[in-house]
């Protein structure tokens, strides 16, 4: 069980504190179990997750300093997600699946994988979809490292942006040239 004051890392919010864990006063609660009351540390505002149950499964402590320092010495090695030959709906379900995972490398790999899209194909409206999963899994992945490494997010940010670049000329250098 997490303990009051503890730091954690819960779904699609982010970077959380535990600020309480008790019954909750609210109409239409079951008044008899117990919750976690987060406060993210990046909006305004407060979660209600049951210590009991599959809601808090998609909470996790955030990466150690040394595990966020290995991971990002290992950005460019880690997969875009397999999406190739996924329609829109199974695509949509394969990126939230991975937010939900609150996984490091899962997040990653739906930034990498719509940003190869965006790349080598030109499908609009599915991008722009496509696009709001890059900047939620963007926004999640920068505020933990960001976290735990002590910088800002938007410093970690160009770090991965800088990655993306790398990767995306390196794939023009093996792209055969047609004539």
């Amino acid at each position: 069980m997490f303990q009051v004051g503890e730091t954690v890392v819960y779904g699609t919010t982010g970077v959380c504190t535990i600020s309480s864990i008790g019954p909750l006063s609210m109409h239409g609660v079951d008044r008899h179990r117990l919750y976690y009351t987060l406060e993210p540390l990046h909006q305004e505002g407060a979660v209600y997750i049951p210590v009991e149950g599959e809601h808090h499964k998609a909470m996790r402590y955030p990466l150690t300093q040394e595990e966020a320092e290995q991971f990002v010495l290992r950005l460019s090695e880690i997969p875009a997600c397999d999406i190739e030959g996924l329609n829109f709906k199974q695509r949509t379900d394969a990126f939230t699946n991975a937010l939900q995972q609150t996984d490091c490398e899962e997040l990653l790999g739906v930034i990498k994988a719509v940003a190869k899209k965006k790349r080598f194909r030109r499908e609009k409206q599915q991008y722009n979809v496509d696009y709001n999963f890059y900047k939620k899994a963007m926004k999640l992945l920068c505020m933990e490292l960001g976290y735990v490494l002590h910088k800002s997010e938007d410093s970690v940010r160009k770090l991965i942006e800088a990655c993306l670049n790398q990767t995306a000329e390196a794939e023009k250098k093996t792209e055969p040239v047609e004539e």
